[in-house]
């Protein structure tokens, strides 16, 4: 869930790569546009449970209340999609990840 106005952490698994991530994209789009986009700068590698590579993604509060939240739903979906590119010209997409958008009553940063 993107609960908005908050700050939210997500771990999207990747698999092994044979050379170095020079290029990756993490979008993010609501209602068919590209609401938010982090790049490679933007997110951090981990290990996670049993799970040996991750892309750690972090969202201020500012970015989480910039997707909208209607209470249906249907509508209330955001998309996330990873794509990578390797130093070896090698490049990977991840199936696209469906978020629903949580409520909030106060849309300020605390």
């Amino acid at each position: 869930m993107i609960q908005r106005g908050n700050t939210i952490f997500k771990a999207i698994p990747i698999p092994e790569f044979d050379s170095e991530i020079v290029s990756l994209y993490v979008t993010f789009s609501q209602y068919g546009k590209k609401v938010l986009e982090k790049t490679l700068d933007d997110v951090d590698f981990d290990t996670l449970g049993t799970i040996n590579n991750n892309v750690l993604i972090h969202l201020t509060q500012d970015e989480s209340l910039k997707f909208k939240y209607t209470g249906i739903p249907a509508k209330d979906m955001v998309k996330i999609h990873l794509r990578i590119r390797t130093e070896d010209e090698e490049a990977y997409s991840s199936q696209i990840l469906i978020e629903q958008v949580g409520e909030t009553i106060n849309e300020e940063v605390i």
